[in-house]
């Protein structure tokens, strides 16, 4: 079984360089705004997930990436889980 890892994302910028699978997203605080995530290094590649703060745990996602780019928006802070 592989072993999970975890970002903190505030803001927008590229999560993981690899290739992987997204697992989970885990709300770090309170806050307002969205999330989109990329499967490549900017906002031009598909999109593969997109969330709205308070929406609570977005769990068995199970979403596969090569890279993993995000855009933030409002004041969101998020856990991203991946393997």
């Amino acid at each position: 079984m592989a072993r999970n890892a975890r970002k903190l994302v505030t803001a927008t910028s590229q999560i993981v360089s690899r290739s992987g699978k997204l697992k989970a997203i885990i709300p770090a605080t309170t806050g307002t705004g969205s999330i989109i995530l990329y499967n490549g290094t900017a906002n031009t590649f598909p999109e593969i997930y997109r969330l709205v703060a308070g929406t609570g745990i977005h769990t068995d996602l199970n979403l596969s990436f090569q890279k993993l780019y995000c855009v933030v928006t409002g004041t969101l802070s998020l856990n991203i889980i991946y393997e």
